[in-house]
């Protein structure tokens, strides 16, 4: 019952944020004894069908990113292989839960929210390609991905947009890979969540999204920042 309970919490979460399942999921199942690639095999399947929903529902939205999807597809593919050789789950948690804590100082000024931006925007490929082999190897680069959405773009629409379209990239990347391996088995218990993912983020998920101002969605971030490295440093000490 609380896995069940978890999982549609973390659902309604990535409904408004395009994150949320992996990045809260991964470290609360390993505390409750799930080995890894169960909870991948798990969480996966409703990730890729939230990012896909959402980038379905606001497909007339425009942004410049595509070009950069091939990077984001080579690195999940590094990270995998570097998973497969290195126990990257043991102290990524703690890099990733830093520096989204730092994220969130960084945006409670504005000049420092403003130096970020213009980092960020200065460096796109370099981003894309090593958040990517993060996110392979970890499942963690979606914490990331929302710092580079939130401040390469301003409206809420193309914020969640640009994190969903590269949440799915990395999903049906992972998920192909696996695949490809032999592992696919591991996907069984993940898709029996599927419907009830899709039923859940067009009904709450979509009604939650649209009643969050745009003012009120940046002050949630900056706290989605933070309580996301809490919580990954908290799985991290206490793993």
């Amino acid at each position: 019952m609380f896995v069940l309970s978890s999982v549609f919490l973390l659902i309604i979460i990535q409904s408004v944020y395009g994150v949320g399942i992996l990045i809260f999921g991964v470290p609360i199942l390993i505390l409750y004894g799930f080995e890894y690639l169960d909870i991948v095999g798990l969480l996966l399947p409703s990730s890729l069908t939230i990012s896909t929903l959402q980038i379905f529902r606001n497909r007339t939205v425009r942004i410049s990113e595509l070009k950069h999807l091939p990077f984001a597809i080579f690195g999940v593919s590094i990270g995998l292989v570097v998973a497969a050789y290195f126990d990257t789950t043991e102290f990524m948690p703690a890099i990733v839960g830093t520096l989204m804590l730092y994220a969130t100082f960084f945006r409670i000024s504005a000049l420092t929210k403003k130096y970020m931006e213009y980092f960020l925007k200065k460096h796109q490929s370099t981003f894309h390609i090593l958040n990517a082999i993060l996110h392979g190897s970890t499942n963690l680069g979606g914490v990331l991905l929302t710092v580079y959405s939130s401040s390469v773009h301003n409206g809420k629409i193309q914020i969640v947009y640009c994190t969903a379209l590269f949440y799915m990239v990395y999903a049906a990347s992972q998920m192909i890979i696996i695949f490809l391996i032999g592992h696919g088995e591991i996907f069984e218990a993940g898709l029996v969540y599927v419907p009830i993912t899709a039923l859940l983020y067009t009904t709450l998920g979509q009604k939650t999204f649209r009643l969050i101002s745009q003012k009120k969605f940046e002050i949630l971030t900056t706290y989605f920042f933070f309580f996301c490295g809490c919580i990954l440093l908290y799985g991290y000490v206490n793993s």
